[in-house]
Parts: structure tokens; sequence; C-alpha cells
């Protein structure tokens, strides 16, 4: 009797085993929120891309204070082809897609170029997607009227919500300072030359509207391309004492820069921020030549070093390379897109703990707290988002080019927008 009760107690040991202990509980995964960017890692642009990712990096890292009870994942995209000289449009669309299709995102920060901007935008917002832009101006991306082209900003909202939120001034403002920096150089004639992009017509127009109230001729040659027999009868139109040249970088904004330079050889030539990348400055990269270097005048959304808060000062000093050797102006306002996103997520999570059944209502409380609101970042200070995706910032800087480097050449004083009756911002909504 004593051996039956052994062997079933190791019978029951064996079939049961942990038999009366208490079973260990399975740890509970966090829900996730993924932020993504989309920017060219090849072409012109790809010195910018890298360290733009690099502050956004900087910025998940040092809020990773936030994430308690979920965790951010951040993901990189390239927005280039092989064959592109920068952004490729149907890679742009795949990535917006790629992004919309994944029931844990909550935020994209992109397109770098207006036109991706366009592109992305309208399969981002079809699903209630925060798209956070640091460095696409193109008017029409939020507002109608001079600049904007035929349905914008419409098109670009299918389900009728603003959900851009862009970290940098639109084309209105710097038009305005173009035009207005001509006339202070004493400029009667403004020559406009653009590259028929979207970012390059919308700004080229707003320049123009600009230019004329204030007294100065425009002499508007349009859209050159270097590939058109046409090519330089229509630049023989743009002579005057200042020219601007509204285009993208890359080696045809190279050739139409140094051709324009060469036909007016006394003219001041203007450019605008897209053109302030290493790449168009340095001839040993393939940049402009230095004879044209000297005559140009960059105009850039940043202020001084100085005028930044401390860690602004850090991000676009060692990361951007302000003021003597200007590698990317946009460093800190992708630090900031970064910024308001974590901290936008975080304040859903209180409202939805990011559940996988409340994704839609997770992704509109991220938009209403980024879209129409006040902001403070460590990096840029106090600014705000209107509700049609404009933020409130006004500042705008000269830049010289000088031995291949962009060098700060002061802070510009921002005028009076005479051609539209919205400034930048907050009149816009």
């Amino acid at each position: 009797m004593r051996f039956r009760r052994s062997a079933i107690a190791v019978l029951l040991a064996v079939v049961l085993p942990g038999c009366g202990e208490q079973p260990k509980a399975k740890p509970v995964s966090k829900p996730v929120a993924t932020i993504w960017s989309s920017l060219p890692k090849r072409g012109p642009q790809s010195e910018q891309t890298r360290l733009v990712e690099r502050a956004i990096r900087g910025a998940v890292y040092d809020l990773r204070g936030l994430q308690r009870g979920y965790r951010v994942r951040y993901l990189p995209l390239d927005d280039s082809s092989s064959v592109a000289t920068g952004w490729d449009p149907a890679i742009v669309a795949a990535n917006a897609r790629r992004a919309s299709t994944n029931p844990t995102t909550l935020a994209y920060i992109g397109e770098y170029d207006s036109g991706a901007t366009a592109v992305a935008l309208p399969i981002l917002n079809q699903l209630g997607i925060l798209q956070l832009s640091p460095a696409s101006t193109a008017e029409g991306l939020t507002m109608p009227g001079v600049g904007a082209g035929p349905g914008a900003p419409y098109q670009y909202y299918p389900s009728g919500r603003r959900t851009l939120a862009r970290l940098v001034a639109r084309d209105s403002l710097q038009g305005a300072v173009i035009a207005a920096l001509a006339r202070g150089d004493r400029c009667r004639g403004l020559g406009i030359v653009d590259d028929g992009s979207t970012y390059g017509a919308g700004l080229s127009a707003i320049a123009a509207s600009e230019a004329a109230p204030r007294g100065m001729r425009v002499r508007f040659a349009g859209t050159v391309d270097p590939r058109d027999e046409g090519y330089r009868r229509q630049l023989r139109k743009a002579t005057a004492g200042c020219i601007l040249y509204s285009g993208q970088p890359g080696s045809t904004s190279v050739r139409v820069v140094d051709d324009i330079a060469r036909r007016n050889r006394r003219s001041k030539i203007y450019l605008p921020d897209a053109l302030a990348t290493p790449a168009f400055a340095n001839p040993a990269r393939g940049g402009i030549r230095p004879g044209t270097a000297k005559r140009v005048t960059l105009t850039v959304p940043v202020g001084p070093l100085e005028a930044q808060p401390p860690l602004g000062r850090q991000v676009l000093g060692k990361v951007g390379g302000l003021p003597g050797n200007l590698r990317s102006p946009y460093v800190a306002s992708a630090y900031a897109a970064a910024e308001l996103a974590l901290r936008c997520i975080n304040r859903a999570f209180k409202e939805t703990k990011l559940a996988p059944a409340r994704a839609g209502k997770t992704r509109r409380a991220v938009v209403a707290c980024a879209v129409g609101k006040g902001h403070r970042s460590a990096a840029i200070g106090e600014y705000r988002v209107g509700r049609k995706g404009d933020w409130s910032k006004r500042v705008y800087s000269r830049f010289r080019i000088k031995d291949g480097r962009i060098v700060f050449a002061g802070e510009l004083k921002t005028p009076k927008l005479v051609a539209s009756p919205t400034p930048n911002n907050q009149a816009s909504g």
C-alpha cells in the first residue's frame, strides 16, 4: 500500500509538473507608436537628409522618458531612386502608402521637397495621419492664391480635415523677403527664372507679385530647361540688375545659375532656401563656379545662432553647421517636428492607450494636438501651428557663399506682404 501511494505521487509529479505552484504570468507587450520619415538619401540633398535624420533620432532619444506604457518606433525611408537626381514620385507614393497601411502609424515626417509633399499628403490625409514637414514651403500646400496653382490646397485633403503641420515658413513670406531685399539693394528691375517645379514656379509667381508693388520692373522669363532648344533665348528675357532663380538643387540648377551669371556679369543673384546645400555651393562637388558664388545671396528661414534656445544652438551649430558652414538649415525644425509628434502621441496615449481598435480616434487625437495649437520646443522655442497647418515663425536670414561654404551674413527684417493679405501664419488659420 505504501508503495502504491508513492507511485501515484511520482506519477502525479511527472504528469502535472508545477502542480500547486502559481503559473507565471506572460509579459504583456506594450502598444507601439510608429513615426516614419521619408527623405532623399541619394542625390544633392543626401547630406541634409543624413543630418535631419540625426536630429529626429536625437529627439526620440531625448524624449524617451515620455514612453511609459507604450513604445515608440522610428522608421526612416528613402524617397529617392538610383536613376533620379533626388526624390522620385513613385517611391514617395509607395512610402506614404506603406506608412498609411500600418495600423501603428501615428506621424510621418517629410517630405523634404514641396512637390514630394504634394504627392504624399493626400495619401496620408485619407487615413488621418499627421504629416510634419520641416522644409516644404510651397504656398499651395496650405493656402490658395498667388503661387498655389489650380485646386490647391483642397486637392491635398480628400478627408476634408487638415493633417499637415509644417515647421517652416510658407513661400509668401520668402517671396516678400526676396522682393524687399532686391529693392533694398536699389534694383530697379527683377528678373525671375524658375525650374517649373511645384516649389520653383510657385515662389517665382509670389516674388513677381511682391516686386511690382515695390516699384521694380519684373522681367519674368518663366520656366527654363537647359535641354530646351530655346533655353538661351529665354534667359535673355531675364536681364536685370537683380535676378532670382527659383528651383530645386541639382546639376540643372547649377547650370542655369552659372549661365545667368555669364549673361548678366554685374547682376546680383538671389537664390531661395532649397539651394542652400553643400553640393550646390561647392564647385569641388559639382556646385556653381566661384565667380558666380561671389554674387549670390541665399535667403534661408533661420535666425542667428545666438537667438536660438540652448538646445537649438547646439543642434544648429554642431549638426547644421551654422553660422560658418551651413550644411542644413532644417535640423532644428526636424528636431521640433519629432518633438511635437512625440508629445502629441503621449497625449493621445492618455486618451486611447493606443488600442488597435481605436486607431482612428488615436490618429485624430494626435492631429488635434498638433494643428491649431501653440507649442514650445526645446530647439526652437515657442511657436504656433495654425488651423491651416502653417506655423508662426517669421524669420529669414541672408547667407553668402565663401570658398564653397554657406556663411551667415545677417538676419533680414521681415517685410510686410504687399500682394498677399495674410502674412505667414495665424491670419491664415
